[in-house]
């Protein structure tokens, strides 16, 4: 895995080099198809319905090229330590893994546009994952902004505690609608839904949110700000309350830092006596977040970024 890891962080050093020598050119010269950005960040995340928190972290890297003028592709790769992984039954596990994303955006017109993105992620304990999603967003008016995206992903690998084989298929949908007050100020309003099948319990787990929130950005966009409200229910019985915010701040035409932060509260709304008194685990469908009767999941991140 270590040499594994020195090939990941040469292979991000070439694309820096690469990239770096086109934004070396001469600055009369048109601008590049090419761009680049890097990226670092880490996310502190914790469950306290198993009582499990860990600091996943890692680089990243984009590299993106104009095809056309509405045409544009891009190769994203990622590597992320101490991330968590799910035994579909409500424990957790940390491990490494790292993604090749390829992507294309197409603006079919001024206001239509669509994008797709494929995953190749690679890990430890046999992890393999594939992934896919496709998002359409439309600007009917100017005041009106609607977006929708599907997602397929499949995951396979040994779970470290148990080195049971663990396999994992799972299917989202959202759709945003932003009221575009002004150009500083947005009010969206998002719909999604997630659902989930682990080789380990055979149910399916599905879970419902809405979030609706607010965005704001100064004038000169070096500032951002957004926050919402979480409000949604699982397959599982539990409700969902929570909240969650983001400020990204431009530092410099090429730097970013952004902060992000969110909180999750689920609760148990059946009763015992409808459960005979049985654990949470035994309900129809098991999440695989946790199964206490009630827990908080949080996540406090940042990132520092650097574009060409």
């Amino acid at each position: 895995m270590q040499l594994c890891m020195h090939k990941i962080y040469r292979l991000l050093f070439v694309i820096f080099l690469f990239i770096g020598k086109i934004h070396a050119q001469d600055t009369d010269a048109p601008k590049s198809p090419w761009e680049l950005s890097a990226a670092f960040g880490g996310t502190q995340s914790a469950n306290t319905g198993t009582a499990a928190e860990t600091f996943y972290w890692g680089p990243s890297a984009r590299v993106a090229y104009e095809l056309a003028e509405p045409l544009r592709a891009r190769l994203g790769v990622k590597h992320t330590q101490n991330k968590f992984i799910y035994d579909g039954l409500g424990a957790l596990a940390k491990q490494s893994q790292t993604g090749f994303s390829p992507g294309l955006n197409w603006e079919i017109t001024e206001k239509f546009s669509i994008d797709a993105e494929y995953t190749f992620r690679i890990g430890e304990n046999d992890y393999l994952e594939h992934a896919g999603i496709v998002g359409l967003e439309w600007n009917p008016l100017g005041w009106l902004r609607l977006s929708t995206d599907f997602g397929y992903n499949r995951q396979s690998y040994r779970f470290p505690t148990t080195d049971e084989k663990v396999s994992m298929r799972s299917w989202n949908a959202s759709i945003e609608t932003a009221f575009v007050i002004s150009k500083q100020f947005e009010i969206p309003l998002l719909l999604a839904i997630v659902s989930s099948r682990y080789s380990t319990n055979n149910t399916s787990y599905i879970a419902r949110t809405a979030t609706p929130g607010l965005t704001w950005r100064t004038a000169d966009r070096r500032w951002s700000l957004s926050g919402g409200g979480i409000l949604g229910s699982d397959s599982s019985k539990y409700s969902i309350l929570g909240a969650e915010a983001r400020i990204r701040f431009r530092v410099s035409d090429h730097i970013a830092l952004r902060l992000s932060g969110s909180l999750s509260h689920y609760s148990y709304t059946a009763t015992k006596a409808n459960r005979n008194l049985r654990a949470v685990t035994d309900a129809d469908a098991i999440s695989p977040v946790g199964n206490s009767e009630t827990f908080d999941v949080t996540n406090i991140g940042f990132e520092v970024s650097y574009t060409y």
